[in-house]
């Protein structure tokens, strides 16, 4: 993977992996391994330290960790920031003389899925360039609720892309400002960053500052997320004021709390297949019986879950055909397993996944200490992730993270 590389280079230049941070920030600003390999070796650090952002060079985004409750969220970050936490697409918008572009969290250009959000930032963004990040979702106007995720992704289309922007306009909630006319925000502060936003956002129908809170209270901050809730969001994300944004890193600067977190298992799980089993019974006729799920570590997939539930007969169809096209002959050399599918699949595609609770399992290779591993207890298909790619599923580390969150909330 990238890390591996970018690791390489810092050897050939140091001897040790002492230029890593500052050439993944690099990398993270451009997502363009190629363009930093030749800066680097031809103009050297100087240069890699003066990288910034630029137009119609997606950013990789900055992600949050997760924490259980309100009072533990306030005693990490004290007075913070709130903001509601959108369950629709994740968008980077660049802006330069006038031309438009939207990039998704995987850095894919989806600019022709969003031409409402294209007239909507040349209407209202008071800028000559710009690169901001919002959560793009269906919104009723009439009653100000959110619409379900479900229908949102109905958006994601090639075909009748004006036709469907009609009849379910998307609102844009910006919630990071990245870059602004020749300045790198990335560096400032939150609380910079957001008020700079505030300001250059003109009045429209399209896009939107997200819902902000400054709290100073854990009550304040649980007040906060009860609201948002009732509204139809999943929940929040709590943001350091003077953070600066973390390129591609998950770092508690932001930190999320969800509505499902009241329940025994803390959160969804975006686990990659690496395997898949025929249909047996009933199921032979759809020719895919389960999935067999990893999560990511580092450069490896450890697996964590067999899925058999949640899939409507048509999926299963789709399953098997999709899959078929990306299958592998032997186990792929990034996978850890001691389970055998009955085809092994390169580990390309992401699903959310619900579970009962995460358990210690003598079968799956996730957190493996002292011969047993970490698995999904009563696991089910929630949807597919298209929105994602492998390096977006849950890591290794936050699984050990939700189980500890686990046993502290049933405690």
């Amino acid at each position: 993977g990238e890390a591996t590389i970018i690791d390489a280079w810092s050897f050939t230049e140091a001897g040790d992996k002492s230029l890593r941070v500052e050439l993944e920030r690099a990398f993270n600003l451009t997502s363009d391994l190629g363009l930093v390999a030749e800066v680097f070796f031809t103009k050297g650090m100087g240069a890699i330290r003066a990288f910034k952002p630029h137009p119609f060079s997606p950013i990789r985004p900055a992600l949050a960790e997760r924490l259980n409750t309100a009072a533990e969220i306030f005693e990490k970050l004290g007075a913070c920031a709130v903001e509601g936490k959108y369950d629709g697409f994740r968008l980077q918008v660049h802006m330069s003389a006038g031309k438009v572009e939207i990039y998704s969290r995987k850095q894919e250009r989806v600019t022709h899925m969003f031409p409402d959000v294209v007239a909507g930032v040349k209407k209202q963004m008071r800028a000559r360039e710009i690169i901001f990040e919002g959560e793009a979702l269906a919104y009723n106007e009439d009653t100000g609720e959110f619409l379900p995720f479900q229908e949102t992704i109905t958006r994601k289309r090639k075909y009748g892309v004006s036709k469907k922007a009609e009849e379910m306009p998307l609102r844009m909630f910006a919630f990071e400002l990245l870059y602004l006319d020749g300045k790198d925000w990335t560096n400032e502060p939150y609380h910079a960053r957001r008020k700079k936003l505030t300001e250059i956002m003109g009045k429209g129908d399209v896009v939107a500052l997200a819902k902000n809170v400054i709290v100073k209270t854990p009550k304040a901050l649980q007040k906060f997320f009860d609201e948002c809730v009732s509204s139809g969001l999943e929940g929040i994300v709590a943001k350091d004021l003077s953070a600066p944004y973390v390129a591609g890193a998950r770092k508690f600067a932001w930190i999320k709390l969800k509505r499902s977190y009241s329940e025994k298992l803390a959160d969804t799980i975006d686990v990659v297949i690496v395997g898949f089993y025929y249909g047996k019974g009933k199921r032979t006729e759809f020719g895919l019986g389960g999935l067999l799920t990893a999560v990511k570590a580092g450069d490896r997939f450890r697996t964590v879950a067999k899925i058999g539930t949640g899939f409507s007969e048509a999926q299963m169809r789709e399953f098997h055909d999709s899959l078929s096209k990306i299958s592998s002959k032997q186990k792929p050399a990034e996978v850890d397993s001691l389970l055998t599918p009955d085809v092994w699949v390169k580990p390309r595609v992401v699903v959310e996944v619900k579970a009962d609770e995460i358990t210690r399992s003598p079968v799956h290779k996730c957190a493996w200490k002292d011969n047993e591993g970490l698995a999904l207890r009563f696991p089910r298909l929630m949807r597919v992730r298209t929105d994602k790619g492998a390096d977006d599923a849950t890591t290794e580390k936050e699984v050990v993270e939700l189980y500890e969150l686990q046993k502290h909330a049933s405690a």
